[in-house]
């Protein structure tokens, strides 16, 4: 009795088909809008006003070179990009006159401030400094 295999030709396609749609479910499964909590969003209220106010004023506005950061250009920028970006450009540059004078959890807490004011709602998860959601999901400029 002589064993058949099949036509590898005709596998092979189908074989990187599934792998191609296996990949893409896994990635659109890890796309997420990034989380935060009240308390951690009202703790990043006061650590701006502390520490970033001067500059980018009480409401966000900002003045000469610190830009807005409650408008649609600062939307724009940070949608879909993911929020460990945003919190390490904070920990390099912020505030300007002692970058990475904050912790980790400091810089987290102002990241969800910034959220919460860009009407990013909040839940019952903390925001991490590795947090793999991004800033702004498929946000669009008002």
């Amino acid at each position: 009795m002589k064993l058949q295999l099949p036509d590898l030709r005709a596998i092979k396609p189908t074989l990187f088909l599934t792998a191609l749609v296996c990949y893409s479910g896994a990635v659109a499964q890890q796309i997420e809008q990034a989380s935060y909590t009240k308390s951690q969003a009202q703790a990043g209220a006061i650590l701006y006003q502390q520490n970033c106010s001067t500059c980018h004023l009480a409401d966000l506005q900002g003045a000469f070179e610190a830009p807005a950061l409650n408008d649609g250009n600062f939307r724009n920028n940070w949608s879909n990009r993911n929020v460990t970006e945003l919190q390490d450009l904070l920990g390099r540059t912020m505030p300007p006159q002692a970058p990475g004078s904050l912790s980790e959890e400091e810089y987290s807490a102002l990241v969800a401030f910034l959220l919460a004011e860009n009407a990013v709602p909040d839940s019952d998860r903390t925001l991490a400094p590795d947090s793999p959601g991004v800033a702004f999901l498929n946000s669009e400029a008002e």
